[in-house]
Parts: structure tokens; sequence; C-alpha cells
């Protein structure tokens, strides 16, 4: 039986992680429609949340706040992907399209002859897009990508790009710039060397076209990206914990680096990480029910309250501190110790007697008290 290699089983990994998002998300992993999804959105789950994150970065004036949640306007929407970068929770996702397809093809690569050679990225209007692995607008993408396909390769990664200004997609400044700065800060608090190369194209007669016509002929390009479709879900639900794709990136970084240079530690703080302030937590578990990602958990045994959390599951979506009813918790950030980012770790926030609820309500009429909308459980 063949043994498989640390590269390709992270990339296994992520793609059957990224495959069953999709499928969740529309059902088909052909569907390339940008999705807003309710359940993970903390403005839609906390209406209390002060995050907006999503609608200052929209450029396009397409996502607003209405009904206690986030209103997308499709025809305004030019599918740049700054909601799904910026969205803590990654609440916005572009489906298959082009995650799934770039794992895909750095997979393919991993059995190359030409796997030693420089890999380009390309933006789905670049000239060089047949020669380069298409990425959809660089607005959307993650620098934990970039800087995995470096160590996966450790090769000269290029990003590739059309006349940005001219693109229907723009939303300011230079988005091959803007990640290649991202993926350096990056790459700086994990102690590696690395920047990739910018390189802008210049489209010639695609520059001449009308904007509409230029659109049309993206969309095309994108299968339909720049429709966002709205997950539906009613009411949130409190008991499920999502994949973030970007965060497996990032875990997936980490654990290459980690098999590739024992004693591996991070010194810069970069992990959010919530804390408790002594003395203040109820053990009310309002916030592991509220937790996104599974950073958050807790367990009642022996009269004791134990909340205990994953540094690597953190996304710093701040819902466990707006939520917390005795304003318990607070954010900070750690470094990753040998500890921290060592497999399946757990660090304990607080340990309390449990107490006993004197007015007997179950969390449920907690959270209804709370945010004014009932949980359902699935």
């Amino acid at each position: 039986m063949t043994k498989i290699s640390i590269e390709e089983d992270l990339l296994n990994r992520l793609l059957t992680k990224c495959s069953a998002e999709i499928e969740r998300h529309a059902g088909s992993a052909d569907s390339a429609n940008i999705t807003f999804e309710k359940n993970r959105c903390v403005k839609t789950l906390f209406p209390k949340s002060s995050c907006t994150q999503c609608v200052q970065v929209c450029r396009d004036q397409a996502l607003s706040i209405k009904d206690q949640t986030i209103s997308i306007e499709n025809s305004e929407c030019s599918a740049c992907g700054a909601c799904i970068r910026a969205c803590p929770t990654e609440a916005f996702s572009y489906g298959r399209y082009p995650l799934f397809g770039v794992l895909a093809a750095l997979k393919h690569r991993l059995h190359g002859v030409s796997a030693s050679s420089a890999l380009a990225f390309t933006c789905p209007n670049a000239q060089s897009r047949k020669n380069g692995v298409s990425v959809g607008c660089f607005n959307g993408v993650s620098p934990a990508l970039i800087l995995l396909a470096h160590l996966l390769f450790n090769t000269k990664i290029e990003l590739h790009s059309s006349d940005c200004e001219r693109c229907p997609s723009h939303n300011g400044g230079c988005p091959t710039q803007v990640l290649a700065d991202d993926c350096e800060t990056l790459c700086e608090k994990l102690g590696v060397q690395f920047r990739p190369v910018c390189a802008e194209e210049n489209d010639g007669d695609e520059i001449s076209l009308g904007r509409r016509r230029i659109f049309s002929q993206l969309s095309d390009r994108l299968h339909g990206i720049s429709e966002i479709t709205s997950l539906s879900g009613g009411a949130p639900k409190t008991d499920k914990v999502f994949t973030m794709p970007e965060r497996e990136m990032l875990i997936a970084t980490i654990e290459l680096l980690k098999a590739r240079r024992p004693g591996f530690e991070i010194s810069e703080k970069i992990f959010p990480l919530p804390g408790v302030i002594s003395g203040k937590c109820s053990g009310c578990n309002i916030c592991t029910l509220l937790c996104p990602t599974g950073c958050l958990s807790d367990k009642t045994e022996d009269g004791h309250f134990k909340l205990t959390a994953d540094p690597m599951r953190c996304t710093n979506c701040g819902r466990c501190i707006e939520a917390c009813p005795t304003q318990a918790m607070v954010m900070r950030s750690i470094p990753g110790t040998e500890a921290v980012i060592s497999d399946s770790v757990r660090i304990v926030l607080t340990e309390i007697s449990a107490q006993k609820d004197e007015e007997e309500q179950t969390t449920e009429a907690r959270m209804k008290e709370i945010f004014d909308v009932p949980i359902y459980r699935s």
C-alpha cells in the first residue's frame, strides 16, 4: 500500500471539508454562487452585535443591514469577494469556484513533473489564466492559501491579474498587492521568508469594452458567482459547529511547518482567544452555544462547570463577548507555543461550582430573553 505524503494528506483533508461545505451550501459541488449563510452571521444570530465588517468593505453598496440581518442587493454585486475576506465567521463563500478547484489543482501538481517551477495564480480576466490556477477575484483569496501553496512546492508564487482598475469587480486599490502584503505579514508572524510576485496584465481589447459587456464576460467566466444566494434558515441554530475553510488552511500551513521544523513555535501573539474575568462567569454556557467554530466547549461534572477553548479555532468573531449576560468575557491574543499548536489542545478558561437555576429557566429560555428570538435545535 502506497504511503500518502503529509502534503497530499493535508490537501485531501481540505478537499473533503471544502466539498462537504459546497454540497451543504448549494446541493452540488458544481455550484458557484456566492452564498450568505445566516446561521454563521454574527449580526443575524445576535442583533445587538456591533459587527458590520461585510457592509463596510462592500464598495458596491450591495450589502446593508435590514431587519436585524444582512440584506443583499444582487443587481449591485460585482462579485469582488471583499465580503468573503472580511467576515470573521466565513458567512460568505464562493462555493466551489474557486477554492475546490484550486486545491484539486495543487493536489494534481504534487504528482506533476513541473512541481518545482513557478506557480501562477490568476484572476479570471488575466490573459495567462490558461497556464495558471484560476482563483477568482484576488479580493476573496486567503493569504493562508498562497502561503500553503508556497510551502507545498517550495517555489516562486506569481499573482497574475488583469487591469484591475477597469474590472467591474474592482473595489479600490490593487487586490494582488494587498494579498501579497497580507501574505508577507502572515509569513513574518510564522517565521517564514516569502512574498508572492505580483504581475498585472494589460488586456488590450477587453479594456475598450463597455462596463456592462465586461461584466457580462466576467460573469460568464465566473460561472455566475455575482449572484448571491442567501441560504434560508429562519431563526439561528446554536448547536452547529461550522467548517471554516480559511481557518483550516491556516491550520494545515502550521501542521506542514511543524512536520518540517521539529520544535516549531510561533512567538508572535497571533491567536485570538477569549478570556474569562475571575468571579464573573455564571456558567450559563450561552457562549458555547453561540460559538460557530467549536472553539468553546463546556462540561459540568461533579458539581463543577468547566469552560475550555481551542486556540486554533478562535476567529475573533466576538459572539461570546457581546452575548455574555454577565460581561465576563474579554478577548486577548496568545503566541503559538508548542503546546498551543499541538493537536487537540484545549485551554481551561474557568472552572466554577455549578449553580442551580433558581427560576428553573432552560438555556433556550435564557437565550430567548437575551436575544428576543426563539432558538431551534436541529
